[in-house]
């Protein structure tokens, strides 16, 4: 009886272990799409919808550094006047992207007025 139940728990847990897996995958596979997406407003240079796509991301995976990357050029483009994104600081975006894997070279901080101590 005690096989059974341990055999049972393992399959159980195992099933959980899958779910949440295939969970992940799609919480990543949306960041990507919302991040592409952002990166296509970037190009037409409609940084307003470009950071709405960059924050959809990072509610999908808060760990998908590249958006973290993506949205701090987006507000450093975007008009200063527009108190919307007066509480995002670029440099701390950077630091997030560096944090998440993303290289950010010191000439590209230094054109935004930030510095990061690798």
């Amino acid at each position: 009886m005690k096989k059974y139940v341990l055999i049972m728990v393992c399959l159980l847990l195992s099933i959980k272990l899958e779910a949440q897996t295939d969970s992940t995958k799609l919480n990543r596979s949306k960041a990507i799409e919302y991040n592409l997406k952002g990166v296509e407003f970037q190009k037409i240079k409609e940084y307003k919808e470009a950071i709405k796509c960059f924050n959809k991301a990072l509610e999908a995976d808060s760990t998908f550094g590249e958006a973290y990357y993506n949205r701090a050029i987006s507000i450093a483009n975007s008009n200063p006047k527009d108190e919307e994104y007066v509480d995002f600081d670029v440099c701390n975006e950077f630091k997030k992207a560096f944090k998440f894997g993303i290289v950010v070279s010191k000439e590209e901080l230094f054109f935004y007025g930030c510095t990061l101590k690798y």
